[in-house]
């Protein structure tokens, strides 16, 4: 029985809340950085979130 997998999972839960924590934490600067990154992209905020929610999740 591999053990490594069930704390791979435990390890990923906590990174998620980890990242959750910091998200809420600094909603304020994340949004101030989707609204410039709009701006000098020419893309919506809603176009830039996934790839910022994806930077954050790495």
């Amino acid at each position: 029985m591999d053990i490594n997998i069930p704390l791979m999972k435990i390890n990923k839960s906590l990174d998620f809340a980890t990242l959750g924590n910091f998200q809420e934490a600094n909603k304020e600067d994340i949004e101030t950085i989707t609204q410039v990154l709009s701006k000098i992209t020419s893309r919506t905020p809603e176009q830039i979130k996934p790839y910022l929610d994806a930077i954050l999740d790495s």
